[in-house]
């Protein structure tokens, strides 16, 4: 083992140890397969300990609450996770197209027979400066999707043409809601614009 694999199998040793202390009954499972991929990278198999994290990721990932990251009004569609421009203006004039984007993260990824499943649903609400709901569409993205590997990646995209809301001149509110559909758990987030 080169010095550098053998310092960084060291840290994440001295990682570990700290995290399997302070680690409740519930984690274990996850302490024991980072315990057991230290060994293997301690060997330099590689392939072996990277399997290892992956299942430990997996879990923990289930386990953590749903959350909805970089809300953002951006220029455009955007056509892949991450990669956008954002929005100077939360301002939008008749005629322009609104395009929102939204990263879905810890929703629950169900393993089934050697596929990975994912199911949540987007709901878009709009509310004026005083936080009255105004209108909005339930279930307006169905995200479904089966996989051989677990998918940690995804993005939600909307675009509103301005003029079909109906709304008059002023301060408003879009909000997401995310649903998972496998734990029930729900997560939203909110962003001003203006008409």
């Amino acid at each position: 083992m080169t010095k550098m694999n053998g310092f960084v199998a060291a840290l994440v040793l001295s990682f570990l140890v700290l995290l399997f202390t302070a680690a409740t009954a519930s984690a274990q499972n996850e302490v024991e397969l980072l315990l057991e991929a230290v060994e293997h990278l301690q060997a330099e198999e590689y392939a072996e300990a990277e399997k290892l994290v992956d299942k430990a990721k997996l879990s923990l990932w289930n386990k953590s609450s749903l959350q909805l990251t970089d809300l953002v009004f951006t220029d455009q569609e955007v056509d892949s996770i991450g990669v956008y421009r954002e929005r100077p203006s939360s301002f939008f004039a008749s005629g322009e197209t609104m395009y929102f984007y939204a990263e879905p993260k810890y929703y629950t990824i169900r393993e089934d027979d050697e596929s990975y499943h994912i199911y949540f649903t987007a709901d878009l609400s709009i509310y004026d400066r005083e936080g009255t709901y105004l209108i909005g569409e339930k279930d307006l993205l169905q995200f479904r999707f089966m996989r051989g590997n677990p998918v940690y990646d995804v993005f939600i995209t909307i675009a509103l043409d301005v003029d079909s809301l109906g709304l008059d001149a002023g301060d408003y509110f879009l909000e997401i809601t995310v649903t998972d559909r496998f734990s029930q758990e729900s997560t939203s987030g909110m962003i001003p614009f203006r008409l």
